[in-house]
Parts: C-alpha cells; sequence; structure tokens
C-alpha cells in the first residue's frame, strides 16, 4: 500500500500551517512544585513560557548553607547561599592554626597542612615548610651567591649573607682582555688584548679561509671530532664510517645551510602530458625527471598556494611551484633550472632536500643532477649514545643528534657544554639548557621516543628527526603540564583546564550558566514526560495522549468507535482498493480519485505541472505540489530538487588552491573544492579523487555515499550525487529548492536532472481571505496550501469549528475556533504585518512560506 499523505505545519515541514508541532510542560508555577533540581535554599521552581524553570532568590534574601561555621547566611542573586566564614585563634607556634566545626560551631587548634610556608627565625634558612605535625621545618640554606667572582659570600646567624672582598684572579667577561684580576674595590678587570678579534682556529668560528679539513675544531659540527673524507649527500647511504655524518660542502668547507639551495625540486614528475592528467608536462633540465605536470593559467591568482603562473612561449602559462627566471644569469648557486618552453628561459622552483622533504600535498623531491650539490664531508665522532634516552653520556653532557634532518647521514656525540636553563625555560642555543635538554623554538625541551607512551609524562612527542623510524624528537606541552593550551579543555584535561559541567556528566546542574533540565539534558536530568512514556502527566488526557491516559487509540489493537481502515489500518486492517475507500490505493492518483488522493475536504487536482518552474502552471490559487507515483508529495526538502554548491567547469572556475570535481545528475559540470590528497589528513569533509585512484583530489563538505542506496546522514538535507566516470562513488550534499533563493548562503542551488522533480500536480480551489477570514463556511478557517518551497501558494478553507480559543491549546486546526489555525500547538489569527492584534503585534510569517517580507503575518 502506496504512503497516507501527510500535511505538515511551515515552521517544522514547509507545507501547511494546520498541525502542532509541540505541547506545553505547565501552565502556572504550581505545575512546576516538586520539580528536581530546580528549587532549593535559594531558588523556586516556576512556569516561564510554558516550561519549568529555576528562578534565584533575590540577593541579600535569608538563607541556610547548612554550616554552623559561617554567619549571615544570604543568597548572592544567582541561587548560591554563602555567608562569612567564622574566625578561630591559632595556636602558639607558626603551624598550629584555629579550625571551625561545621556540625557543632565550636574551634580547635590543629596542626597546619603539611607545606605551609612558614618562618623558623633562621636568616640562613630560605623556603620553611610546616611538617603537618604542628613543627616548622628549615627549608635549604640561603643562596648568598652575589655573581660578583671578587667576593667570597657566606650567610651569618646574625646577619644573614655576607659578602667579602677577595683577590686573585678572575674573569670579567670581555674576550678582549687578558690577565684578569680583582682589584680593591672589588671589580674584576684586565688588560687590553690588541689581537682581540682576528679570527684564528680554535676560536670557535669556521672563518672564510678554514674549513672542515683544516681547522676541524671549529668547522666540525659542535667542534667535536674530526673529517674523514668525502661523501655523497644526495645518497642513501653516505660512505661515511659508523658515527659520521656526511655534510655538504662548497669549495671544501662546510655547508651550513643544505636548504638553500637544497638537493631537489618540488613538483610531479612527467615524460609526456599522458602523466600529468588534466595538466601538461613542462620540460626543465637538471632533474632526474624529464619534466614538470603543471596546470594551464593566465594569471597568479589561477594557481594554488606556493604555485606561480610562468609565462609559455607559445602563449597562456602554466602553475608550477617557484617561479620564472634566467638560466643565463643566474649565477652557479642559483636555483634555476633551464625549461625549454618558458618564455623567460627558465624555473626557480621550491627546493627539497631528498630525506627530508618539505612540499606541498601531491608533489615530490624530485633531485637535481647538477654534480656540484653531491659534494660532502663525513664529519662526526663515533658514539654510542642515545638521544631520545639520553644514555651513553656523562652526566653533566647531552647527547646529540648531528647530521639529522637537514644533513644526511646520522650520529650523535656527547657534548660537555650546557647552561643552566630548566625545562620550559627561554633559549637561544643548545648550549644554554640543562644536560639532557636541546633548545627548541627558543624553549629548552627533553629528548624523547616518538611513539613511546609516557615518554614526556603528560606532555607530547614530536618528530623532528626527518627520518621514517623517528630516532627521536622532543617534549612538548600536553596535559598535566600545568597549563590549559592546545586542544585542550575541561572534559579532555581537568588537571590543567579544571573540571567541567557538561551534559552526560551524570549530575543535573540546576543553577549557573550552565544549568540543565529535561529539555536540555535528558541524559543527566532524565527525560521530560512526554506522550508515549506510559505516565499520564497533568497535562495529559484521553485527547491529547490517549495511550498514557488508558484511552482506545490507534495501536491498540482494537478498531473503536470512529476508527476505520483509512485513519486506522493498524487496527481495522487495510481498506478494499478502491476509490472512495479513504485511502489512495497503487493505480489511483490525485487526478483519477481526488476523494483518497487528494487533500481531506478539499477541491480536486487540476491537471500536471512543473515544480521547478518560476510559473509552474497552475491556475490562480493553487499550488504545484511535486508528485511521486503520481500522487502529492509533501515533504519537498526530504531530498530536495536541487544541491547546494559553487559550479565549475574547469579548475580556473575555482579560484588559486581549489579543483573542478566533475559530477553527474545535476545542472552543472562540476562542483568546486580545495585540492586534497585523498586519504590524507587536513579536509574537513571528503576529499574524493578528480580520477579514479587519483593522488589529487577536491574537498567537499559532508560523507561520501553510494548513489545506488540511502547513504547520507540527513536525508532531510543532503542527496547523495553521483560522480561522474565513477559506478558507485558519491558525495553528501547539502540539498536546496529553487524557490528559495537564500538556501545556500554564498553558493548556487543547481537543480537535479532527475525528470520526477519536473512532475507535479495543481492542488487548490476557491480563494480566501486569510487577515479577513472571508470566503469561507461556517466550521472553516482560511489556511495556507503549499508554500513558494512547493512551487506554489494558495489560501484555501480548511475545516475548523473547535472550541479554542485565541492563544489556547490544541493538537490540529479543527480544535481550533472559525478563522484560527493551529500553529506550534496553540490556535491563532492571521493578521497583516505592521498591525497590532488584541494581544500584542502582528508576527511576520512571510519567510515560513517562502514570501516577501510584509506579505502575511500571525497574532501571538
Amino acid at each position: 500500500m502506496t504512503r497516507p499523505l501527510r500535511l505538515l505545519p511551515a515552521l517544522c515541514c514547509g507545507a501547511l500551517l494546520a498541525l502542532s508541532c509541540g505541547e506545553p510542560e505547565c501552565l502556572s508555577d504550581a505545575d512546576c512544585a516538586g520539580k528536581p533540581g530546580l528549587a532549593g535554599p535559594c531558588a523556586a521552581a516556576v512556569c516561564r513560557a510554558e516550561r519549568c524553570a529555576s528562578q534565584p532568590s533575590p540577593v541579600g534574601a535569608a538563607c541556610d548553607d547548612g554550616s554552623a561555621c559561617t554567619s549571615g547566611d544570604a543568597c548572592d542573586g544567582a541561587g548560591t547561599c554563602t555567608g562569612a566564614p567564622l574566625s578561630c585563634p591559632g595556636g602558639s607556634g607558626p603551624c598550629l592554626v584555629g579550625q571551625c566545626d561545621p556540625l557543632s560551631g565550636g574551634c580547635a587548634v590543629v596542626p597546619a597542612a603539611s607545606g605551609t610556608t612558614c618562618d623558623d627565625d633562621d636568616p640562613c634558612t630560605d623556603s620553611d615548610s610546616c611538617d603537618g605535625a604542628g613543627r616548622c621545618v628549615a627549608g635549604p640554606a640561603l643562596d648568598c651567591d652575589d655573581a660578583n667572582p671578587c667576593t667570597r659570600d657566606d650567610c651569618s646567624a646574625q646577619l644573614g649573607c655576607v659578602h667579602l672582598a677577595r683577590g686573585g684572579a678572575c674573569d670579567d667577561g670581555d674576550p678582549c682582555t687578558r690577565d684578569d684580576r680583582c682589584q680593591d674595590d672589588v671589580q674584576c678587570a684586565g688588560k687590553p688584548d690588541p689581537h682581540c678579534g682576528e679570527p684564528f682556529c680554535g676560536d670557535a668560528v669556521c672563518a672564510a679561509d678554514e674549513s672542515c679539513a683544516t681547522c676541524p675544531a671549529d668547522c666540525s659540527p659542535l667542534g667535536m671530532g674530526a673529517c674523514s673524507g668525502s661523501c655523497d649527500p644526495t645518497a642513501a647511504a653516505p660512505s661515511c664510517a659508523p658515527g659520521f655524518a656526511c655534510v655538504p660542502t662548497r669549495d671544501g668547507a662546510l655547508n651550513p645551510e643544505p636548504f638553500r639551495l637544497g638537493d631537489g625540486v618540488c613538483g610531479k614528475a612527467c615524460a609526456t602530458d599522458l602523466d600529468c592528467g588534466e595538466a601538461r608536462c613542462v620540460f626543465a633540465q637538471g632533474l632526474t625527471s624529464t619534466g614538470l605536470c603543471a596546470m594551464g593559467c593566465t594569471g597568479n591568482e589561477d594557481c594554488a598556494a606556493g604555485h606561480s603562473c610562468v609565462a609559455l612561449e607559445s602563449g597562456g602559462g602554466r602553475c608550477l611551484p617557484g617561479t620564472g627566471c634566467d638560466p643565463a644569469t643566474s649565477g652557479p648557486d642559483a636555483l634555476c633550472l633551464a625549461a625549454e618552453a618558458l618564455e623567460d628561459g627558465g624555473l626557480a622552483p621550491v627546493p627539497c632536500f631528498a630525506r627530508a622533504p618539505s612540499c606541498l600535498a601531491g608533489l615530490a623531491c624530485l633531485r637535481r643532477t647538477t654534480p656540484s650539490l653531491m659534494e660532502g664531508t663525513c664529519v662526526g665522532q663515533a658514539s654510542s649514545c642515545d638521544p631520545a634516552l639520553q644514555s651513553g653520556c656523562a652526566p653533566t653532557e647531552t647527547c646529540r643528534p648531528i647530521g639529522a634532518p637537514v644533513i644526511l647521514g646520522h650520529a650523535a656525540v656527547c657534548d660537555p657544554r650546557s647552561g643552566p636553563a630548566l625545562a620550559d625555560d627561554a633559549c637561544n642555543g643548545d648550549t644554554e639548557c640543562a644536560p639532557g635538554l636541546a633548545c627548541r623554538d627558543q624553549v629548552c625541551r627533553a629528548f624523547c621516543k616518538p611513539g613511546t607512551e609516557g615518554a614526556c609524562g603528560g606532555g607530547f612527542c614530536s618528530d623532528e628527526s626527518g627520518f621514517a623510524d623517528s630516532p627521536f624528537g622532543y617534549c612538548g606541552p600536553g596535559c598535566g603540564d600545568g597549563s590549559c593550551d592546545g586542544d585542550e579543555h575541561c572534559s579532555t584535561c581537568p588537571a590543567d583546564c579544571g573540571s567541567c559541567l557538561w551534559c552526560g556528566d551524570g549530575t543535573c546542574t540546576s543553577t549557573g550558566a550552565d544549568a540543565e533540565d529535561c529539555d536540555s539534558c535528558p541524559d543527566d536530568c532524565n527525560a521530560c514526560p512526554t506522550c508515549g512514556d506510559k505516565i499520564c502527566d497533568l497535562s495529559e488526557d484521553c485527547a491529547s495522549c490517549a495511550r498514557d491516559c488508558g484511552c482506545p487509540w490507534c495501536g491498540d489493537g482494537t478498531c473503536n468507535g470512529s476508527e476505520t481502515c483509512a485513519d486506522c489500518e493498524l487496527d481495522c486492517g487495510a481498506c478494499p482498493d478502491t476509490c472512495g475507500n479513504g485511502a489512495c490505493d497503487p493505480g489511483e492518483d490525485c487526478a483519477s480519485c481526488a476523494s483518497d488522493c487528494g487533500i481531506p475536504g478539499m477541491p480536486a487536482c487540476a491537471g500536471e505541472c512543473d515544480p521547478l518552474a518560476a510559473n509552474p502552471g497552475c491556475a490562480a490559487n493553487q499550488a504545484c505540489l511535486p508528485t511521486t507515483q503520481g500522487q502529492p508529495y509533501w515533504e519537498a526538502f526530504d531530498i530536495g530538487n536541487g544541491v547546494c554548491a559553487s559550479g565549475c567547469a574547469t579548475d580556473g572556475d575555482c579560484g588559486a588552491g581549489n579543483r573542478c570535481l566533475r559530477l553527474a545528475g545535476v545542472d552543472l559540470t562540476g562542483v568546486c573544492g580545495s585540492e586534497c590528497v585523498p586519504g590524507g589528513a587536513g579536509c574537513a569533509g571528503t576529499c574524493l579523487a578528480l580520477s579514479p585512484g587519483g593522488a589529487v583530489g577536491a574537498c567537499l563538505p559532508g560523507p561520501s555515499c553510494d548513489p545506488g542506496a540511502a547513504g547520507c546522514a540527513d536525508p532531510a538535507r543532503r542527496a547523495c550525487v553521483a560522480l561522474a566516470g565513477q559506478a558507485g562513488t558519491g558525495i553528501c550534499l547539502e540539498g536546496c529548492f529553487v524557490h528559495e533563493p537564500s538556501a545556500c548562503g554564498g553558493a548556487g542551488c543547481h537543480a537535479r536532472t532527475d525528470e520526477r522533480w519536473h512532475t507535479g500536480r495543481c492542488l487548490g480551489g476557491p480563494v480566501c481571505d486569510a487577515v479577513g477570514q472571508s470566503g469561507c463556511a461556517q466550521d472553516q478557517s482560511c489556511a495556507a496550501l503549499g508554500g513558494q518551497a512547493l512551487g506554489g501558494l494558495s489560501w484555501l478553507c480548511v475545516p475548523a469549528g473547535g472550541g479554542g480559543a485565541a492563544g489556547e491549546a490544541c493538537q490540529a486546526t479543527t480544535d481550533c475556533q472559525d478563522g484560527l489555525v493551529c500553529h506550534q500547538a496553540h490556535c491563532h489569527r492571521w493578521c497583516a504585518p505592521g498591525t497590532t492584534c488584541a494581544n500584542g503585534p502582528c508576527a511576520d510569517m512571510s519567510a515560513l512560506l517562502y514570501l516577501a517580507a510584509g506579505s502575511i503575518g500571525m497574532c501571538p
């Protein structure tokens, strides 16, 4: 049997304003008495907007907080009762304090908590504290160091810190003085060095005329080890002895900035255009590949981030990761590749290093064939120390890696240099940090092994090694470090961010900004009384909830009283397949059997129409309703007749950084999305490949789906649209209706080409006046049928004649008096926006029917 016709209120479903969408919880404060969690010493349960709520007592209202250790208890206006604490005298020592008994209000002397600050009266101790047994324990000795090498520092029990002058050698901190000694005025001074500033081997600076071979003390990393032969820094396994790193060189000296030139360029390699899909192959010299894949462009705005539109000799341009350049004038050290198709002769691409790739998503680090970049020197000192574990070195040394990540090779050395800075202290270099720490991002951090549980306590271990096996990393902030930062919050890290109140924490919070009730948080406060909970609540009766109140209802298994096969098939069985049986059977439609398939109590259907057209083709005062199998289909938004998308034909229509993904079944050739890597991170929706199995995709909102199955999570607002040429693959896009201009925000609503969305039936009849309530018979009201979202709008007479006055509760318009309609469970009267009703101003309801503002309103 076919689905029975449903009439839905415009506010809920965009169809007919004739039914209710909710029930009141209360009508007076008395209905809320006894509601759990709403009242207390400083609150009362009240009825507001037909919902029970907690109303705090005024500021200063008398209350009792339950403690005998407070006085003058009063409400704070936010629902909390507070009082002033009573003061209890302490004992004879600094670690004996007074304490009040909250039950009796009496005072007692008790030991202060362990760790409480106190003073043991000894000037040579610092940070004294209570031991928890009433005694003040001396802290560590006072640090009297005044950082002056010409004084002897001590502490006197009577005077505290004292500083006495001393003579002898010292260091004034000036590298351009010598023979420094303490003078009579307690100052350290030396004689000027006339040769200060001249470079020499051993001054810790690798001068221009020095190299690793001539001065390893200055030119080898950390000033350790020696150079031991040449090597190839671009090789996967450089020919260095174990414990040595292959450091790139230039003219025999170490190259401290291997990334300044790099050993490769970022791009997608190609030999012919066939390797590039929709892109073209631009040929460049000096690469292990013969060319780079590049999309067409007319300016930089057509290219993705990090790319430039480089002009071609043949006209137009290609998006390449870099800029144009001239190989003839760039010099031997410049990264400029000759490209035969470029107008200015060359390309300066984005550089990279093969063992530490830094290219954009979808690009690879392609090696250069320039011989000068294959020169290097083996530098290091064999050591078995482990940076992650900080093992194999003396306690005063730090095991540091050399060769990683920017240069090939991997060795570790024990560095004796260290400073006083501890973990999380600021720093400007490794030597300023204490043993076992490294200076990363100007903060001292510990080494660690990535992926090891608890390697950094409550923090995390970031992998910055540049190697696939991640031999070491550095500890960063995390839960437990005392700072609520990053992506931490009260539910994921209460240790740093404090505890929080949230729906699902097991507590029904009744006060404050996080107050909960049965509506906002049924998980904590229990579900609100509803029809079907098997409890006949105060607001329910036989008419409003028969199943809870013991009255006959459709579904109780008995065909009772006024029930028939047409309105209660569950109890009375299916009606015979005949016109007039009250059910729209297979083979019947609105045209052949209006009494069953039309709108009950309303005129018959009047021909076919196109619900997508601006002028659907119906007569005056008739609405064009979409149909399925010839029957009116009210829920136009269940699937929608279109999808929200920025249409495109080529990538150039989408702007820089975006790609055009081809779709099927809509009146456009594609939809724009930001470029992404299928299966990779960084896409808030789904990254769909531009071609089957492709490595480049477009990021679109919503999950992927199967066009042949119901695979979208929210069918009321989404449509599964197939990808062109990819059977069984689709994307859940937001659905829309072309008669709703603002449905897609900044994007367009593009109609689907499925023919069923172009079929409809004209329904309607004699026109009536909703505001004046004229043109209808007795026991009828003038109400809206359809609305622009359903391809038309009619004002028709619908059954009314109930006893419900304006503002009174209702279940359907038949419960309301003539001239009123049931909207949001209450009877209302139509009105003209801008006018005033008997009970308040007329509310503009035009948007509910997708009409221009000011078209129609409703009284409160």
